[in-house]
């Protein structure tokens, strides 16, 4: 493990070196071509490992005690120069960095790296996050209303292996951009060999349909509501635990696949697996997955997956 850890990091670093030394692609990853192009204390490489540091405590003390650990503690940045710096540098650089991070961790660690029957197992989840006043936030993320007026709220997303504890995907995004949206266009950068976990408020015929449509079908178990739909009623109804049945698009699903570029009609049928999973409590959960062989994966493989 030591030695996959210190090839990846080798990696990273070579990563940070390209970007700091190669001025067309620093140019991709700043606001501005001349960001970062002259000799200062806050350099490319200083102000990335600064945010990378994630300083908590008052950045006059973070600032500091960072130089102080480079050898240059006399020479110290003022907190002004690091804010105003590390706006120069677009999220985009971190997406892109941690994506290296990823590939890297599952490339090394090969045979090493957790599966579940030869998947990499990974679930998204949501929430969301109070933001600054500011006419430029809300421009990008929108307000929710509350009591006390149009409060700037964001959607945070992430895609997490919880196998390996790795953060596979973030981000930070328009408020008004529901999960299920922002998941289905998405559905193309998992990788073929994922399954991905999914609670309650994440099932949508037009989820499902691009999980199953795309080049590799990906897979998936996702925790529906029991008024999901009729054949999810009839199931629940129903003394059957298993059943592989067909789902139509109801018209608002249809509409949202065309905006997606998927041609379907009220009659294209996807084929999912129903399940019942009874908790230790009594109570009733019903997942549904594309792992259509019982005999390999039984109703109590999939209770553990979403356990």
């Amino acid at each position: 493990m030591v030695e996959a850890n210190l090839r990846i990091i080798e990696e990273l670093k070579t990563f940070l070196d390209m970007v700091c030394e190669q001025k067309e692609l620093k140019d991709l990853l700043v606001q501005n071509p001349s960001d970062f192009s002259r000799d200062r204390k806050l350099t490319l490489r200083r102000v990335a490992g600064m945010i990378l540091n994630m300083p908590k405590r008052s950045l006059n003390i973070e600032l500091r005690e960072f130089f102080e650990a480079l050898g240059v503690g006399s020479s110290t940045a003022s907190k002004g120069a690091f804010s105003l710096q590390r706006t120069k540098l677009l999220p985009m650089f971190f997406e892109v960095w941690n994506d290296l991070l990823v590939d890297c961790f599952y490339h090394y660690y090969g045979e090493s790296a957790k599966r579940w029957k030869g998947f990499r197992v990974q679930a998204v989840d949501g929430s969301t996050a109070y933001l600054v006043s500011r006419p430029d936030v809300v421009a990008e993320f929108g307000t929710q209303p509350n009591q006390h007026g149009d409060i700037p709220m964001a959607r945070v997303m992430q895609l997490y292996d919880v196998l390996n504890q790795i953060n596979i995907w973030g981000s930070i995004l328009p408020f008004k951009l529901g999960e299920q949206a922002i998941m289905a266009k998405r559905v193309h950068s998992l990788y073929p060999d994922s399954l991905t976990l999914f609670d309650r408020n994440y099932p949508s015929y037009s989820l499902i349909y691009s999980m199953l449509n795309e080049e590799s079908p990906r897979h998936f178990v996702m925790r529906c509501k029991s008024n999901f739909n009729k054949e999810v009623r009839r199931f629940v109804q129903s003394d059957s635990t298993s059943e592989i049945v067909q789902f139509r698009p109801s018209t608002s699903a249809i509409s949202t696949l065309w905006g997606n570029g998927h041609h379907v009609t009220a009659d294209t049928e996807i084929t999912v697996r129903m399940v019942k999973v009874v908790l230790s409590t009594g109570a009733m959960e019903i997942l549904l997955t594309n792992l259509y062989d019982e005999d390999i994966y039984s109703i109590g493989d999939l209770k553990y997956l979403y356990g």
